[in-house]
């Protein structure tokens, strides 16, 4: 999965299963990845650890 970009760094990537996501992350995106065996069928949550807060994601 393809995410734009945003300005903080991702520290980590998990998903609400304890597993851990493959995440890429340069100035024009943010990639990642899940295990074809970690994906459920209807959703699939992946927990992103910043630097810093969430709502800074939002109000730069």
């Amino acid at each position: 999965m393809r995410l734009p970009a945003i300005p903080q760094t991702i520290r980590s990537a998990s998903l609400l299963t304890g597993r851990t996501a493959a995440v890429q992350q340069n100035e024009k995106a943010i990639t990642l990845s899940v295990m074809p065996g970690d994906r459920k069928p209807l959703n699939t949550v992946v927990v992103l650890e910043l630097d810093q807060a969430a709502i800074e994601v939002l109000a730069p």
